[in-house]
């Protein structure tokens, strides 16, 4: 039986009979009305590797490797999945340590989100393994990755501590590429299963360079604040932003007028959006919110 999502071997009767009870049997995703599949029929395959080529657009996945990486997934089996994509990151991650050991440290920089996005992607495999552990040995060596690439950008990524309720909250900041001295800034808000580097590709990468400064935290529920500190999921979570937005506001290169009138939440599906819509209740600093929901139209966002 071919292991690649585009091997052409056909399974014997067995086979094909045994891969398709493991893999109807598997969680999944929805399917959207006249979605297409590329390259699986599992639909949280699809969704996960799809994700991971969206990445390339602001250098945090490598085309080729993603496709050749693809090829080496059986359809539904997520043990497959998992091994293939910490390999990939593996391997990323050495062709950063050995970038930046030479100098190169734009190199470096990319490569360490390629590392980033192939440890991300395991993370969405490893439930389905049977290994509970292997979510945070993937979230670990995510995380290490991230934390050493963020020195590598240009200006660098600045890691914070938001005061709340007697602890830290991680977050980090991103200085928008403007010469003014205080710039409009942009607070995004993660969901459950998010990390920093999807708040890089999907707001960060693209606001900073239109002359935004952004903030991004791990509140409760959510990446560090979950597997290093146990801070679990709160329902109030304006509770949450309230004390970002403070930290926020107080910091000397924010333009308060311009953060008032312009902050918004990236308009998204899924449990994000129902975060940033709690977001949205108090503080008024935080107007307006902007989310959507799945199947309520296609979410539209774009910065001046």
């Amino acid at each position: 039986m071919g292991t690649g999502a585009g091997a052409t071997t056909e399974p014997s009767a067995g086979e094909a009979q045994g891969l398709a009870h493991q893999t109807t049997n598997l969680p999944t995703t929805p399917l959207a009305v006249h979605q297409t599949t590329y390259f699986f029929k599992n639909s949280a395959f699809e969704f996960v590797l799809l994700a991971s080529l969206g990445r390339a657009y602001y250098q945090g996945a490598n085309i080729g490797k993603v496709l050749f990486t693809i090829r080496q997934i059986e359809d539904g089996n997520f043990d497959s999945a998992y091994q293939a994509m910490i390999a990939a990151g593996d391997e990323a991650r050495l062709l950063a340590e050995n970038s930046a050991d030479g100098g190169h440290t734009e190199s470096a920089r990319q490569a360490y989100l390629w590392a980033q996005s192939f440890y991300d992607s395991a993370i969405y495999f490893a439930d389905g393994t049977g290994d509970p552990m292997r979510v945070a040995a993937a979230w670990q060596m995510m995380d290490d990755c991230w934390l050493k690439s963020i020195d590598l950008f240009d200006p660098p990524v600045e890691q914070i501590s938001i005061p709340y309720e007697g602890v830290g909250l991680r977050g980090f900041y991103f200085r928008g590429k403007s010469a003014r001295e205080k710039r409009p800034l942009l607070i995004l808000v993660n969901g459950s299963d998010g990390s920093a580097l999807d708040m890089w590709m999907l707001g960060a990468a693209g606001a900073t360079a239109r002359g935004y400064d952004c903030l991004t935290f791990d509140g409760p529920g959510q990446g560090y604040a979950l597997w290093k500190q146990q801070l679990t999921f709160r329902p109030d979570w304006e509770h949450v932003v309230t004390p970002v937005v403070d930290f926020a506001l107080g910091r000397p290169g924010v333009d308060r007028r311009g953060s008032r009138s312009r902050a918004s939440a990236r308009p998204d599906t899924g449990f994000r959006a129902r975060l940033r819509l709690r977001s949205g209740s108090p503080p008024p600093s935080l107007i307006p919110v902007s989310a959507m929901f799945p199947n309520h139209g296609r979410p539209r966002c774009r910065l001046r």
